[in-house]
C-alpha cells in the first residue's frame, strides 16, 4: 500500500512539474486569416469536443481561437473550407502530435499558390505565409479512445510505470522547444555603430559592433526555474547604458524568439521587444541602473 502511494505521489509531482514548468507550451492561438482576392472564404473548424462553427470570412479578414492542447499530443482541430466555385476542403489546423512544440500561435492564411489556394502557416522567423501544406485528400477524424478494460494489479503496476516513464519523456521532449530561446539584438540607431556585449553567469557572448540595421543573435537553454539571466551593456557615441535581454522570471513564458531593438523613442533610444502579434518592435523598457546590474 505505501509503495502504490508512493509512485501515486512521484506521479503527481511529475505531472506538476510538467504542468507548471511548460504551461506556456500547452496555450495555444490558432489564426485563420483568407488571403484569397476577392472572395469570401467560409470555415468551419471543430475538435472531438468542440464546434467552434460556421466563420465567413471576406478577404483580409480573419478569426481565431484559443485552447490548452493535451500534453500527450492528442488534441486536433480539422476544419473545412469552401469558396465560390470550388469543392469543399479538409486541413487539420491543429494536431497535436505534428504541433504541439513547433508553435504556440500558429497562424494559417488560405491564399494563393501555385498549385491553387493552399493553407499555409505563418513562418515567425521572416514574418511570412510561407509554410504551406496540401489540403487533406480524405475528411477523416480520429477521436482519441481510452483503454477502460479491466486489468490484473501486475497489469496495473505496468501500466503506471510505463506512465511515469512517458511523462517523464514528455516533459523532455514537449519542453525542449519551449525551453530552447533565440534572442536576437538589432541595431535601429541611425547612422551610429552600437557596441554589444552579453553575458550570463556562465556565458561571455563577446563584443559584437553592429552597424546600422545589423543585427546578432544567440541561443541557449532556459532554466524550467526561471533563474537563467543575459545581461548586455550598450555603447554608442558618447553613451554606455546596460539592459537584461532575457530573464527567466520575466521571459520564460513570455517569448522563444525574444528580439530585441535598440531604436529612437519619444525618450531617446531605448531596448524594444518584437511584438509578434503586431509584427513590430513596440514593447519599449527603460534602461537599467548600472548600480543595480548582477548576474543574480
Amino acid at each position: 500500500m505505501g509503495s502504490s502511494i508512493g509512485r501515486a505521489m512521484m506521479l503527481m509531482l511529475l505531472v506538476f512539474l510538467f504542468t507548471t514548468a511548460c504551461d506556456a507550451s500547452w496555450k495555444k492561438n490558432v489564426r485563420v486569416t483568407n488571403q484569397i482576392p476577392g472572395v469570401t472564404l467560409n470555415v468551419h473548424c471543430k475538435s472531438a469536443d468542440d464546434d467552434l462553427g460556421l466563420q465567413e470570412l471576406a478577404p483580409n479578414a480573419f478569426f481565431d481561437f484559443s485552447f490548452r492542447s493535451s500534453f500527450i499530443g492528442d488534441t486536433d482541430f480539422y476544419c473545412s473550407f469552401q469558396w465560390p466555385g470550388a469543392p469543399v476542403e479538409w486541413f487539420d489546423i491543429y494536431i497535436g502530435s505534428r504541433d504541439l512544440t513547433v508553435c504556440d500561435k500558429c497562424w494559417w492564411s488560405v491564399r494563393p499558390t501555385q498549385d491553387g489556394p493552399h493553407p499555409c502557416m505563418l513562418n515567425w522567423g521572416s514574418g511570412q505565409y510561407e509554410i504551406c501544406k496540401p489540403w487533406n485528400k480524405l475528411h477523416i477524424v480520429h477521436f482519441y479512445q481510452r483503454n477502460t478494460s479491466k486489468q490484473t494489479s501486475m497489469g496495473f503496476f505496468i501500466g503506471r510505470v510505463v506512465m511515469m516513464m512517458f511523462v517523464v519523456l514528455s516533459f523532455e521532449i514537449t519542453c525542449d522547444a519551449h525551453w530552447t530561446k533565440h534572442v536576437r539584438v538589432t541595431n535601429q540607431l541611425e547612422g551610429m555603430t552600437l557596441n554589444v556585449h552579453c553575458q550570463s553567469a556562465e556565458n561571455d557572448i563577446g563584443l559584437q559592433n553592429l552597424a546600422p540595421n545589423a543585427f546578432f543573435q544567440f541561443s541557449f537553454k532556459s532554466s524550467f526555474i526561471g533563474d537563467t539571466k543575459f545581461y548586455c551593456i550598450f555603447q554608442w557615441p558618447g553613451v554606455e547604458e546596460w539592459f537584461d535581454v532575457y530573464v527567466g522570471s520575466r521571459d520564460l513564458k513570455a517569448c522563444n524568439q525574444c528580439w530585441w531593438s535598440v531604436r529612437t523613442t519619444e525618450y531617446g533610444p531605448h531596448p524594444c521587444r518584437m511584438d509578434w502579434g503586431s509584427g513590430k518592435y513596440e514593447i519599449c523598457k527603460p534602461w537599467k541602473q548600472k548600480s543595480s546590474m548582477s548576474l543574480h
